[in-house]
């Protein structure tokens, strides 16, 4: 590809962890490909390497034709060479400067002119209108990312990388702002890598997805798809798969793998696992099904009878943990909560559909 972008470097850490990169991405298209995983997983080192703000001990960084990194050869371009617009955690405005003059701080080589409509072409973009005199203490968590984001594409990078750009809001402006800043990241029309350890951050704003666990990224592919079929074990506590087991392929039935955990038995879709033996499976709460009894006339092949170990209200659903002969867990939502008047320690039964459980090698 003429605009690819090419990560394969490694970055250590004397006595600390050694971060490895292999991506290669698509830039001819105003993608945003999220760099997600747990805290300390390497994300933002990924991000810092590819800015030029620190230095792997080996491998390359090339945008197209144009090394940006070779350890090889020498080469290592400074930051503002590579042309590349940087959205930090804390956005990291000018405390002395006002709005426009925070827009505008890029564009010091620019004519005033240019500089001038430039900065009244990006107010717009970003519904700064009226505000251009404020200092950054005089904004909403909101208006300040708006301006960071607007300064960051002054001067016309060729990518926006941006860490973890919705930790500095609380809760609530997080939430109104996930779906914001997707469209943002859309109009600019600039190619955006982010980092976020948000799992719902990472859907709301990426077309693809890499998954980065203990410094090495583990699974890239379209968010969805990863989030559905996770590869291994690590990425599917990694993205939120909340029942995980080690099990094993048994047999088949009706086109259909029986997998055996412990003692339990479940059918799962047979989608290329069944050539190995051992498997984990995964099972999503949200695909987990909770019935005061066993339920008739369902399409559903697995039914375990269980009994609730725990409930636990987050916002607008209830977790219910369940022993059902393996470790289950069930996300309902107040509403079947109420219905079916779930208490700890007594039985229910959770209905999960053989296409919910997913194996993974």
């Amino acid at each position: 590809m003429d605009n690819a972008l090419i990560l394969r470097f490694t970055k250590s850490y004397p006595g600390g962890s050694t971060i490895e990169a292999d991506l290669q991405l698509d830039t001819r298209r105003s993608s945003v490909t999220v760099l997600f995983g747990p805290s300390g997983s390497g994300k933002t080192t990924v991000l810092r390497c590819l800015a030029g703000l620190e230095r792997p001990e080996k491998g390359v960084i090339r945008y197209g034709d144009e090394a940006w990194f070779d350890a090889e050869h020498g080469i290592a371009l400074p930051p503002q060479r590579r042309r590349i617009g940087y959205l930090f955690q804390e956005y990291a405005l000018f405390p002395h400067l006002q709005v426009d003059e925070n827009i505008g701080y890029g564009l010091g080589r620019e004519s005033k002119r240019k500089r001038n409509s430039r900065v009244a072409e990006l107010m717009e973009l970003f519904r700064l209108q009226g505000l251009e005199n404020r200092y950054p203490r005089q904004l909403s968590g909101g208006q300040r990312q708006r301006v960071a984001l607007a300064r960051a594409v002054a001067p016309t990078p060729r990518l926006l990388l941006l860490d973890e750009p919705l930790s500095a809001l609380d809760n609530v402006a997080r939430g109104h702002l996930r779906a914001e800043l997707r469209q943002l990241l859309l109009k600019v029309g600039v190619p955006a890598l982010v980092v976020t350890h948000d799992r719902i951050e990472a859907i709301t704003l990426g077309d693809q997805l890499a998954v980065v666990i203990d410094g090495r990224i583990e699974q890239f592919g379209p968010t969805q798809a990863v989030f559905d079929h996770p590869a291994n074990r690590a990425v599917a506590q990694a993205v939120g798969v909340d029942t995980v087991l080690p099990a094993e392929i048994v047999g088949t039935d009706d086109g259909l793998v029986v997998v055996q955990t412990g003692s339990i038995r479940l059918y799962a879709v047979d989608t290329g696992e069944s050539a190995a033996s051992s498997v984990h499976l995964c099972i999503r709460a949200e695909e987990v099904m909770l019935e005061r009894h066993v339920p008739e006339g369902t399409s559903a092949r697995n039914h375990l009878r269980g009994r609730i170990t725990s409930i636990h209200p987050e916002g607008p659903v209830m977790r219910v943990r369940l022993d059902c002969g393996i470790p289950l867990t069930a996300v309902v939502t107040r509403r079947a909560h109420d219905e079916l008047n779930l208490r700890e320690n007594e039985w229910v039964t959770a209905t999960i559909k053989a296409n919910s459980v997913h194996l993974v090698s």
